[in-house]
């Protein structure tokens, strides 16, 4: 979604598979784990349906600012710099 997240993992995209695009789980439930890590550009968080307790395989990369997010989601990574000249998050923002 242009300008907030672009969203990875779901086994609905692979070839063969039946299920609607990103709506797949692994057969397994993640319960949660919000913290207080911001929602801020480069975070990598777990999306998940509205229960709480519902992740699976999916997650998310913001691509800018989602601070409504803050402690609803689990965030547990960010992105780092590599060195790449080209930052990747603005080549996926023009994608999206």
């Amino acid at each position: 979604i242009k300008g907030f997240m672009i969203q990875g993992g779901c086994p609905n995209t692979k070839a063969g598979s039946r299920g609607m695009p990103g709506t797949g789980d692994p057969g397994y439930k993640v319960k949660a784990e919000f913290n207080e890590k911001p929602h801020v550009r480069g975070v990598i968080s777990m999306a998940r349906s509205a229960h709480p307790d519902s992740a699976g395989c999916q997650f998310f990369i913001c691509h800018g600012d989602a601070r409504f997010l803050d402690r609803q989601y689990t965030a547990f990574g960010a992105l780092v710099d590599i060195g790449v000249h080209q930052d990747g998050l603005v080549h996926v923002s023009q994608l999206a």
